[in-house]
């Protein structure tokens, strides 16, 4: 249940204890401090903590995440919660924006607050990846649910009236800019036609406790660097955001699945992760052959 690698936490709980940094190791369903209201967020290059007063719809969806936990288990909440998060990580990117309306609009809105704009300095204050995973925390969580339930899963992986009532439902949770009969490059369908019937997803690695290895471990010379490359591109664009969650490593999971082609760029497997052709439905049906 919890995450393979240590994080800071929320500032005003760790204040209480003295002597220098407090690293936490937190479980997978804990993205907001309800006590006092800051994004704690996934594993990230450290960064301050954020005020979510004036997002509220974020920490409600923190207490609707825990509502998932104790309805469907821990298992499978981390799975749907990951997997609406990349689907929102795909609907928020360039491709993904078929018109100029659309929930991209709202995520926008929050990341005006998460990353702010400093006009003395002509910059944008406290980019991090982890503020990005906040902008589309609440739908991730709203369709989480969908992807959880034994139900709607089974629907995802039916007949075409079946999926018709899935997508439907998908839609009435975020913004769904795919539209039929034609759904190339569709990260849902993909899930509904490749994922759907499989078991969810485990975390890729567990934790080694520090004090058994005697130290914390650091930030990698590559990490830092795409951190700097993406700052330095929102900075730059303030666009490319759903492909930056895309390449985060918190991701790794439901992109990385179980008997899913393995490419040796990561632009293969977030290509692969919207695959719906002919192909990739004869590959699926064998495997579903197999597993039955």
């Amino acid at each position: 249940m919890f995450r393979h690698q240590p994080q800071t936490g929320c500032h005003l709980c760790d204040a209480r204890h003295p002597g220098g940094r407090v690293v936490r190791l937190l479980p997978h369903h804990t993205y907001v401090c309800l006590r006092h209201g800051t994004w704690i967020g996934p594993p990230d290059i450290d960064h301050p903590a954020v005020d979510l007063t004036r997002l509220p719809g974020i920490l409600d969806a923190q207490r609707r995440h825990l509502l998932a936990l104790r309805r469907y288990g821990w298992a499978a909440t981390y799975d749907a919660v990951l997997t609406g998060l990349m689907l929102c990580a795909h609907i928020w990117s360039p491709e993904g924006r078929p018109s100029p309306f659309g929930r991209w609009d709202v995520w926008d809105d929050r990341l005006d607050v998460l990353i702010p704009f400093d006009r003395e300095k002509q910059d944008y204050v406290g980019f991090s990846t982890s503020r990005l995973f906040a902008a589309v925390y609440p739908e991730a969580v709203a369709l989480a649910p969908l992807i959880a339930s034994p139900y709607w899963r089974r629907l995802a992986g039916g007949t075409e009236a079946e999926q018709a009532r899935f997508f439907a439902e998908v839609a009435g949770r975020v913004t769904y800019p795919y539209l039929p009969p034609d759904r190339g490059g569709d990260a849902v369908a993909h899930w509904a036609l490749a994922d759907s019937w499989r078991p969810p997803s485990r975390p890729l690695t567990t934790y080694t406790p520090g004090r058994v290895r005697g130290i914390l471990p650091g930030v990698a010379a590559n990490r830092l660097a795409r951190h700097e490359k993406s700052a330095l591109w929102f900075s730059r664009l303030r666009r490319n955001q759903g492909r930056t969650l895309l390449f985060h490593g918190h991701l790794k999971p439901v992109l990385l699945r179980e008997g899913e082609p393995q490419y040796v760029k990561w632009e293969g497997t977030v290509w692969h992760s919207t695959r719906t052709d002919d192909q990739m439905k004869e590959q699926v049906a064998k495997m579903r052959r197999v597993a039955g």
